[in-house]
């Protein structure tokens, strides 16, 4: 076991305990600024973290907190395209200004993502005012949601997925806080669990391309499941608000250093 790896997979298990924050907008970059290679720093996150999304899953499942009904477009446009994301950063590895390309991609998308994850108490505010809205005597019936919109949101975070291991959990939950009429109490489990499919399809695609460090992955692991657990326990005492805002400003300090 490699002590600093399974040290770095404690802080992060610890903070995603603690915040919420998606795990891939703290150790993908964390990685990265190590000096591990942008394709093999998303490969690994993305294999590491399949394991904490069917957990996650499993857990809002059996509780009726996913919605399935949007689970199933939102996964059928994503799976294909986190593929063809996860082959492109394969691909596009080996070529010296393609490889700064990708890195500046990751960056740009950490900085999106840590402006996403700072205004989700906002957003959700206005989903709540939307909900209390639907059920007011006077509020209008809502126009029915497209299919189509929720293949062609799982497809665009699909593809960034695949390509930055980033946007399944912190760029779809803000989506559907805006886009749909997804119900506050479902949105978590519907986020994680459309996550669970980009992942896996992306994990698996960047592992059969040679872009993934099983080593790496366990020692990850070893790390970040007593930092979860941690993390968990902690979060009913530290309060939680200005942690988030300090890890938005670490997810979009990384950003900018990848630019």
């Amino acid at each position: 076991m490699d002590p600093l790896v399974a040290a770095l997979g404690f802080v992060v298990g610890t903070m995603v305990g603690l915040t919420g924050v998606g795990g891939g907008s703290l150790l993908t970059p964390a990685l990265v600024l190590a000096g591990i290679s942008v394709p093999t720093a998303v490969g690994t996150d993305l294999v590491y973290n399949i394991g904490t999304k069917l957990v996650g899953a499993w857990q809002h499942g059996r509780q009726g907190g996913v919605d399935w009904r949007r689970v199933l477009p939102l996964a059928g446009g994503g799976v294909p395209t986190a593929v063809a994301g996860s082959l492109t950063a394969t691909l596009i590895a080996p070529g010296e200004p393609t490889t700064h390309l990708l890195r500046h991609v990751l960056g740009a998308t950490l900085v999106v993502a840590s402006l996403a994850t700072a205004l989700k108490p906002v957003l959700r505010r206005i989903a709540a005012r939307r909900q209390e809205a639907r059920h007011a005597d006077a509020a209008p019936t809502p126009a029915p949601e497209r299919p189509f919109a929720l293949v062609a949101l799982g497809a665009g975070i699909g593809f960034l997925v695949g390509l930055t291991s980033i946007g399944a959990g912190s760029l779809l939950a803000p989506a559907l806080l805006l886009g749909t009429r997804l119900a506050p109490r479902k949105l978590v489990g519907t986020d994680v669990a459309t996550g669970l499919f980009l992942t896996a399809a992306a994990g698996l695609t960047h592992l059969g391309g040679g872009t993934v460090s099983l080593p790496l992955v366990l020692n990850l692991v070893a790390g970040s499941l007593p930092g979860a657990w941690v993390g968990s326990r902690l979060a009913l005492r530290v309060p939680n608000r200005p942690l988030r805002v300090m890890m938005s400003g670490f997810v979009l300090l990384s950003g900018l250093a990848l630019l």
